[in-house]
Parts: C-alpha cells; structure tokens; sequence
C-alpha cells in the first residue's frame, strides 16, 4: 500500500493496482481472513411436479458424495421459489478455501445430475410450451429404477438401450438402512454391485487409525475385485443415508463381456484407476510386482481367465 494506490494479489495470481480513491468508495471482502473458508450458494431448478422435501433430500444426498464441501460450516437446502413450471432451491455450502470452490461445483453438479437422474427426477424445462398441450403429449421416463441405474454405469455406456435393459431386468436389488454396513473387512464378494440409490462411504483401517478413501453415490459399483480374484475385502462399506444397490451375478455379466470386449476394457481401466489411487476394497488380490502402467493388462487377463474368454479374442 501507498498513498496513491493499493496492490493486491488477486485469486488468478495477477497483481491489480487499485486506487485508493476507488477502495475508499467500494466494499471490500477478504477471502483469506479471519479463515480461509468460503462459502458458495448455487440453484437448482427442478420440475414443478417434484414434491419439495423429496427434491432437497435428493439435493442433500448429492451434497454428501461432494468430498470438497466441509462438514462444517453445515450445508443446507432451501426451497426458494416454487412457480407453475419450476421449483428453485438454494444450495449452500463451503469449502476450505476458495481456490476449492471450482472442483466443488463441478463434483457438485455431476452428483445432482446422477443422483435425480438415479431417482427419475426431471430438472426444469427452459422451453417454453403451448398451454393447450395436453399433458398426455408429455413423453414419461417409462424406465424402472434399475434401468436408470444402469443407464448411469460408465462401463456400460458401450452397451445399446436393450442391452442395458436386459442387464438391468438381471440385477437384485436390496435396501440398506441408514448407518448400516454393506460390507465389513473379510467378506468375499462375488458380484458386481451397482448403486442405485442414497451415499456410501469406503473406509480402510491404516496405522493413523480409521479413515475414508471416498464416498459412492448412483452410477458407481464395487465388488469387482473379489470376483475377479477371489480375495475378501479390506475395508468397510457403510450406507451414509438410505442405499439401494443393484447386484450382477458373474455369470449374467460374462455373455456381456464375452461379446462386447469394450465393456471388460472399460472395467479394467476403471479399476486400475482406483487401485492407482488406493481406492479398491480388496487390493491384496492383486500381484505387487505389477507395474502400475500395467494393472489394466492385469486386470484384463484375469477376467479372460475368470469368464474363458481367452479364445473369444
């Protein structure tokens, strides 16, 4: 600072010269202090046939899966106006510090859209309708929950609409509790389990004690390395809120594996990615001395080996 003018450091690391004339003039906020937390509102608009206490609890729920927002300060949901064509809600929450705020959103937004997509929840129409259109002349989302599910399982995206719905008339679905455990330490999974509903936390035991390794919402799956390698889990799964998973027997998946390839690729890389990032719940199945450019190719072979797809290829 000096008589004339003040230099300020600015959060995309350019330097403003802002007389002071002018600072004298305006209203002044500090990012920084007396914390580095900040806090961010951002609306939803969802449809007007969305009954308001199921919309904020499903906005919640996409709050929770958001690893960025803080515990503390608490978030919260507010409806903030209803009208024939929208409900608005209010979506506050914070994050440590504001060079967060941008991958918050972003996570934010993927787990709003996964979540309502999960729960058949429609968001708000921007285009503008004839009011003599009958409401029969609106197209319905005739799909059930576990097509919608499915529908939102990266690995399956290669899949066409049928293959995707056959997939989804194969799974059994149960329900958890809120507080319950899905899976504890020592149990051997044989199936691929898909989250169709609610949040779940992944939580490993280290030296440090107890901590979390991520949080999995609609979309996500887990289970595969036990059936790929037989070995048991070495962390536990527990439903945040109310869950509703969605299982796949191995031997419903292997036809789909065996004749769509890109579907065993795209699992494979998925896995590798989580194993870089010490996210599988069953990791001392793999070999160590695999190089971790070469997880995928490992993961890959034991599927051939698992589903003899070994002379498909």
């Amino acid at each position: 600072m000096n008589w004339r003018a003040t230099h300020v450091l600015t959060g995309k690391s350019d330097l403003a010269i802002v007389p002071n004339s002018t600072i004298a003039k305006a209203k002044i906020v500090n990012t920084s202090s007396p914390s580095g937390i900040h806090g961010i509102t951002v609306t939803i608009q969802l449809d007007a046939k969305t009954l308001p206490s199921t919309g904020a609890e499903i906005l919640r729920h996409a709050m929770l899966n958001t690893q960025p927002i803080l515990a503390t300060p608490s978030p919260s949901v507010g409806v903030k106006s209803i009208t024939a064509d929208a409900i608005e809600f209010d979506i506050n929450f914070s994050v440590e510090e504001l060079g967060q705020s941008t991958r918050a959103q972003n996570e934010l937004f993927d787990w709003v859209y996964r979540h309502l997509a999960a729960a058949g929840i429609n968001w708000a129409s921007t285009a503008s309708r004839p009011s003599w259109v009958a409401e029969a002349a609106t197209p319905k989302n005739g799909k059930t929950a576990a097509e919608r599910v499915i529908d939102l399982v990266a690995i399956f995206a290669h899949l066409t609409e049928e293959e995707r719905g056959t997939l989804a008339a194969k799974t059994k679905p149960k329900h958890y509790d809120e507080g319950e455990v899905l899976v504890e330490p020592g149990t051997v999974l044989g199936s691929l389990f898909v989250i169709g509903a609610g949040v779940v936390s992944l939580t490993a035991v280290v030296s440090e004690g107890e901590i979390e390794l991520l949080r999995i919402g609609p979309g996500d799956h887990f289970g595969e390395i036990g059936m790929l390698t037989g070995q048991p889990a070495v962390a536990t799964l527990k439903a945040l809120v109310p869950v509703t998973t969605y299982e796949l027997a191995k031997e419903d998946l292997a036809p789909v594996l065996e004749a769509r390839p890109e579907v065993s690729r795209e699992l494979c890389r998925a896995l590798a990615k989580r194993q870089a990032a010490g996210q599988l719940i069953a990791a001392p199945g793999i070999d160590k001395s695999v190089p971790p450019r070469r997880v995928a190719a490992w993961f890959s072979d034991r599927l051939h080996r698992i589903f003899d797809l070994a002379n498909a290829d």
